[in-house]
């Protein structure tokens, strides 16, 4: 998982490497699953993610932000 500096992402703690196993208690089997629930959430809710990261599981709180255009960084 990427996370551009500034991002909710980084800001919530996310890292490279992080794998996401569950959003909001939902499983997530996909990047196109997980595009999909942050995109369905409005900007400024919070989005309950579980995470892998080197074997442990964490629970990290990501504050959806406006999309932001990839292809300008």
């Amino acid at each position: 998982m990427l996370t551009p500096a500034g991002s909710p992402a980084e800001v919530a703690g996310l890292r490279k490497g992080d794998i996401v196993l569950r959003a909001d208690d939902r499983p997530i089997h996909s990047a196109a699953q997980l595009r999909n629930r942050i995109g369905l959430a409005r900007i400024g809710e919070q989005v309950r993610l579980t995470v892998e990261r080197s074997g442990a599981l964490q629970n990290v709180i990501v504050a959806v932000g406006p999309a932001s255009d990839a292809s300008s960084d």
